[in-house]
């Protein structure tokens, strides 16, 4: 993923551990840092609430001072734009924390993965300007792999999908219908498989599993196939994928 010009941006370099590095020189200099990781493996079987304790532990393991909110109750802060649903994995996963700090950023992302535990990697970061808006979600992109003879199948649904004027997915505990056309910025099979680039559900959007029911694949999971959040997209980072202009 690009650096997008960022000076301190930090990607994991073999920089000395927090433990050799001298991060705590300025401890009430507060500093946000955005991240990107992978929850991988037997690892997407934890629930949001867990991989937030996780990489909660994980900062603290590293001697980092995070900085928390105020009350009975304080808790880090740390933002998440959009939870990883149970079961699928992510391969750049999205997360802004406060730190209470001066940091090295190099030194922070190679001591976070010196630190982390199995499925949980740390891909990317970098400091946001204190001015920087709060991270507003823009889209997600889902990958499924596909057999040949399903993908075969999928691209035959994905013609009729094109020449549509509406597609109805069932959508939530209601069973409320909405039109797919409007909530997908792009869709397609290609070599890989099947990849979706959503307006996800934190904006009203459908979610991936009730996009692969209205494809005919609601047994995909079922049948061992995995699917995986590829990316999440924000709109201070870069504009989504579409077909023309994806959802108004």
């Amino acid at each position: 993923m690009a650096d997008r010009g960022n000076p301190s941006s930090m990607r994991a370099t073999g920089a000395p551990s927090v433990k050799q590095s001298s991060f705590g020189q300025k401890e009430q200099q507060r500093q946000r840092v955005r991240i990107r990781f992978r929850k991988i493996g037997d690892l997407r079987w934890i629930g949001h609430r867990d991989l937030v304790r996780a990489i909660e532990r994980v900062f603290r393991r590293t001697g980092v001072k995070l900085v928390f909110s105020e009350g009975y109750h304080p808790k880090p802060r740390m933002t998440f734009p959009s939870a990883l649903p149970l079961g699928i994995e992510g391969w750049n996963e999205v997360a802004e924390i406060v730190v209470a700090e001066s940091i090295d950023p190099a030194g922070l992302l190679a001591a976070l993965n010196s630190n982390s535990v199995e499925g949980l990697e740390f891909v990317e970061g970098y400091q946001l300007p204190p001015s920087a808006p709060k991270p507003q979600l823009k889209s997600c992109v889902y990958r499924c792999t596909l057999e040949p003879e399903i993908g075969d199948r999928v691209t035959s649904w994905l013609r009729q999908y094109e020449l549509s004027s509406g597609w109805p997915v069932q959508h939530g505990p209601k069973s409320q219908f909405l039109d797919l056309k409007q909530h997908v910025y792009d869709i397609f099979v290609d070599e890989y498989g099947l990849c979706v680039t959503l307006r996800p559900s934190e904006l009203g959007g459908p979610t991936i599993r009730e996009v692969l029911t209205s494809l005919g694949l609601s047994d995909y999971e079922k049948d061992g196939g995995l699917i995986v959040r590829a990316n999440v997209l924000l709109a201070d980072e870069e504009k989504a994928p579409a077909s023309g202009e994806g959802p108004g």
